[in-house]
């Protein structure tokens, strides 16, 4: 699946000629697509592209693996087609991967539909933080969170599943205690409930509009999980950056107030993360489900809680 999936990239490098254009229509970066080609022509031990800062050129052995890479991924995806056609025949297993936070409040329920429309699939559903690892985890898919829109440079291929806008938020209680900020800038004064990756932030990426801030924050908590952020601003620990559905949400921030409500941070995109391009229909369905109905079931808890 691996060659297939490097034919795919080499494909629309040939066809668009550029290395840029490439990697916009594959939604990876330019420096990931020219590795995959460099890796795949040391894998071939031939020159496939001829390329400087002005020119572009498929050499001999390039242009006939391009004709022949073309004609392989069509009758591929034929196949794919014809082989997926009824859905409602699916079968297998598979192993997805996701954080805990956006199963317990997004994807849970979608994986739940999906299994129910496909009772002769079974899944696992793996727990995961930052950047997942198909390989050692054993996962077919992996679900990933990140306040960019394209993922950061990875072999992987992201389908884009949706996004959610994310705000600050505080209880009444921290609120009267230590005052109400009313520009970004006065939140230095305050507690503020960082996002702990490899380390805690620093800074906060707010927009108004065309208006942008970057805000510098502290506080003595920092926590890997939006959910126990959104309960440490319940608890009057102070301000947290929270997507609506879980600050309201009447389990984890019922009560919270938003604070500075012209401002709004960076939101939140999630990609759906494979290692190839071409999928068992188990797969593509599970994909296509989960971006179908990510903006309904997020519209859905801001309307039962907001």
């Amino acid at each position: 699946m691996r060659l297939l999936a490097d034919m795919e990239v080499f494909v629309a490098v040939a066809r668009l000629r550029h290395f840029g254009r490439a990697a916009a229509a594959l939604e990876i970066t330019a420096s990931t697509l020219s590795r995959r080609v460099a890796a795949l022509e040391l894998e071939l031990g031939v020159v496939l592209i001829r390329r400087s800062t002005r020119s572009f050129n498929l050499t001999e052995s390039g242009e006939q693996f391009f004709e022949r890479s073309r004609r392989i991924l069509d009758d591929a995806i034929r196949t794919r087609e014809e082989i997926s056609v009824n859905f409602a025949k699916l079968s297998g297993h598979l192993r997805a991967g996701m954080p805990s936070d956006l199963a317990a409040t997004i994807l849970a329920p979608v994986i739940a539909k999906y299994c129910r429309e496909n009772p002769a699939v079974s899944i696992d559903l793996i727990g995961s933080q930052g950047q997942p690892d198909l390989s050692r985890d054993r996962l077919d898919v992996a679900f990933a969170v990140t306040h960019q829109n394209k993922l950061a440079d990875s072999s992987y291929l992201a389908h884009r599943v949706g996004s959610f806008a994310r705000m600050m938020y505080a209880s009444r209680t921290y609120l009267k205690r230590k005052g109400v900020p009313n520009t970004p800038q006065e939140l230095q004064a305050h507690a503020c409930i960082r996002y702990l990756d490899h380390s805690a932030e620093t800074n906060w990426e707010l927009h108004s509009g065309r208006k942008r801030q970057r805000a510098a924050v502290n506080g003595p908590w920092a926590s890997s999980s939006v959910i126990a952020s959104a309960q440490a601003a319940r608890e009057h620990l102070g301000i947290a950056m929270l997507p609506q559905h879980l600050a309201s949400h009447p389990t984890f921030g019922a009560g919270l107030i938003r604070v500075l409500p012209v401002w709004e941070g960076t939101p939140v995109n999630v990609f759906a993360l494979t290692a190839d391009r071409v999928l068992p229909a188990r797969i593509q369905e599970l994909i296509r489900v989960a971006k179908a109905d990510f903006a309904k079931r997020v519209a859905q808890l801001e309307s039962v809680v907001g």
